[in-house]
Formats: structure tokens, sequence, C-alpha cells
């Protein structure tokens, strides 16, 4: 088992992409074969919208997470390492997460 754990914590990021593609690529198509609930809208058309709204997501987090790191990196404090470790956490989370999460619900083309 501990081999198996370091396989897959030392795995480089391209094989663990390819492994998360391909499980949702494969449960997309088992879904589509024989699906378990039928909805009445097309699954392809939604699909497209939530992957409209992921890429716009995806955007503003990366750009709210980058001026966060750029702002801790600015004001570096002596700190020990769980108050930094904590502060990071927070400042991260309140500029990646709630801000860009208030900034796609205020703009209606976001």
């Amino acid at each position: 088992m501990h081999e198996y754990i370091s396989y897959f914590a030392t795995m480089p990021v391209w094989q663990r992409l390819a492994i998360v593609l391909g499980c949702l690529g494969a449960s997309r198509l088992l879904e589509s074969a024989k699906p378990l609930v039928r909805f009445g809208y097309r699954k392809v058309a939604h699909a497209a919208v939530n992957l409209t709204f992921l890429l716009t997501s995806i955007v503003v987090s990366l750009t709210f997470g980058l001026a966060a790191y750029g702002l801790l990196e600015l004001h570096h404090v002596a700190l020990p390492l769980w108050a930094q470790l904590a502060v990071s956490l927070l400042v991260l989370d309140l500029l990646a997460q709630y801000c860009s999460h208030a900034i796609l619900h205020r703009f209606r083309f976001l």
C-alpha cells in the first residue's frame, strides 16, 4: 500500500490530469449510453453552459488568487509558521473565493 500511495504522490501533473479527464470522459460516455435518470433538457447544451461558467470562474478565481499572493509577498511579516498559514488561508479565501464569487453574481455577463 505504501508503494501505491508513493506512486500517486510523486506522479507528474499531466498523468493526474489524464486520469481525471479519462474518468470523467468514461463516465460521460457511460451516462450517454445508459442514463440513470432522463431529464427534459439537452445535456450537450447544458454542458456547454456549465463549461462557460467553469472557465469564467477559473479566470476570476485565478486573477484574485494571484492578487492575494502578490499582496502577501509584498507585505511579508515575520510570523510563526502556523500564523503565516492561518493568515494566508484567510486572505486567500477572502480574495480568491468570496470576492470572485461576489463579482460573478454582480456582473450579469460573467
